[in-house]
């Protein structure tokens, strides 16, 4: 009995990996964010709310003359609650445009806070210098004195 070779079998090719499913990492970031905004909302609309009640407060207790500087703190109560409200209304409607006026609503309290803060640091500086002038020259006095 002669034996023939038998055909060469084809060697089998690897099975190229199926396209990945694209990944819409848009959608999970826009979701994350509302998610965090909805957990930040009712700390946004408690701070405001603290706000508006300090700014009342003084401005009660010095028969309306803290107006002067009440309607600070007043502003910026108004504009977390309200971001605390447009962060709620993200988080419950699911519409990701919602995010854009409670950022614009952060973004605005910040800026607020730091004008506040600039103006704060350069009175203390300027109460600094008054004081540290009227030391040494008092202190200048006394010198002057014991001689």
């Amino acid at each position: 009995m002669e034996h023939t070779p038998s055909p060469p079998q084809p060697t089998p090719q690897p099975v190229p990996n199926p396209e990945p499913v694209p990944v819409n990492t848009d959608a999970m970031l826009l979701d994350k964010l509302r998610a965090t905004a909805g957990s930040m909302a009712a700390w946004l609309k408690f701070l405001g709310i603290v706000y508006i009640i300090q700014a009342t407060i003084s401005i009660v207790t010095t028969m309306f003359i803290g107006i002067i500087f009440a309607w600070i703190p007043l502003w910026m109560g108004i504009v977390l609650f309200q971001a605390g409200n447009r962060a709620s209304t993200a988080a419950l409607s699911g519409r990701s445009e919602e995010l854009i006026p409670m950022i614009d609503k952060l973004k605005l309290y910040f800026i607020i806070n730091g004008i506040v803060m600039i103006v704060a640091i350069v009175i203390v500086i300027f109460v600094l210098v008054i004081f540290g002038a009227g030391f040494m020259a008092m202190f200048h006095e006394f010198r002057q004195m014991a001689y």
